[in-house]
């Protein structure tokens, strides 16, 4: 059961797409259309602040373990030719720090170690550490728990030695996410079913048609949509929850007229935000135990 959705933010004048809340749960990051640019609602006030209006920076967001900053991929292009670069943004001062400079390499997604001292990401085909300056505090201070990564498509776990492992060698993935203490991923095979699999490489399941999946707060369900479209456009779209132990799902949106899309769990699982494709806004459902 849940409650009635509440509209967050965003229009189709000024679309907003794929949310993603802070750890802390004061703030909820989001894009813009086509994922240019980079923007965080303060919960409490509903304050909006934009951190960025880049190309592609909004894809691939991801916070801090402090909750106090984000990092993303962005770029920029002259002419046909896109240049890469990996920033860091303060979400309280909203000031910028750039962690590479722009190169025409393709950069992977960021992925931030368990202390924020680095931030990770694929560069030139081998997994780079870049420093971030930040303190290591008693709030990000955390033992070392397995980084996923996706190199040339394919499923890598970096260890807390440093030594990375390739899970599921035949199969390439999109969509890469991790439980918050890293022990089970969940991520979809290519033309093919939503997947999970613990970071050791055991308790590997096929979950079926799914979508962008998140992980609730204790790592037990999974939240993800499942789509419908013509190879051009979206037809259908609905958000699901299921629990990784389990093969039953649970409808959270059974709309005929929207496109509900790109759900996030909550840090304290209490509530879901996502997006609705047509509208170019942002809502919260709060969920409701049955």
């Amino acid at each position: 059961m849940q409650g009635q959705p509440v509209y967050l933010a965003g229009d189709q004048q000024q679309p907003d797409q794929k949310p993603l809340g802070s750890g802390d749960g004061r703030y909820l990051a989001f894009s813009g259309h086509q994922f240019q640019g980079v923007y965080v609602l303060r919960l409490s006030d509903r304050h909006l602040s934009q951190l960025s209006d880049e190309p592609a920076a909004g894809y691939g967001l991801v916070w801090s373990n402090d909750s106090k900053s984000l990092a993303s991929r962005v770029a920029q292009y002259d002419g046909m030719h896109r240049y890469n670069a990996l920033k860091l943004f303060d979400v309280e001062t909203l000031k910028a720090q750039l962690l590479c400079s722009y190169q025409t390499a393709a950069l992977g997604l960021p992925v931030f170690s368990s202390d924020d001292s680095r931030l990770y990401s694929v560069n030139r085909q081998a997994l780079q550490a870049y420093p971030t300056g930040k303190p290591v505090s008693t709030l990000n201070k955390t033992s070392p728990r397995p980084l996923a990564y996706v190199l040339s498509d394919r499923l890598m776990v970096m260890n807390a030695s440093g030594v990375s492992t390739p899970l599921l060698k035949d199969q390439r993935i999109l969509n890469l996410t991790s439980s918050r203490d890293g022990q089970w991923l969940a991520f979809e095979i290519m033309g093919g079913p939503l997947c999970i699999i613990r970071s050791d490489g055991s308790g590997y399941r096929e979950l079926g048609t799914g979508y962008r999946p998140h992980f609730s707060p204790d790592g037990k369900h999974l939240v993800f949509m499942v789509t419908r479209d013509d190879g051009h456009d979206y037809l259908a779209s609905d958000l699901y929850i299921m629990a990784i132990d389990s093969s039953e799902r649970q409808a959270l949106t059974t709309s005929t007229d929207k496109l509900e899309m790109n759900p996030c769990w909550s840090p304290d699982g209490r509530q879901i935000a996502y997006d609705v494709l047509d509208e170019g806004a942002v809502y919260i459902v709060n969920l409701t135990a049955e």
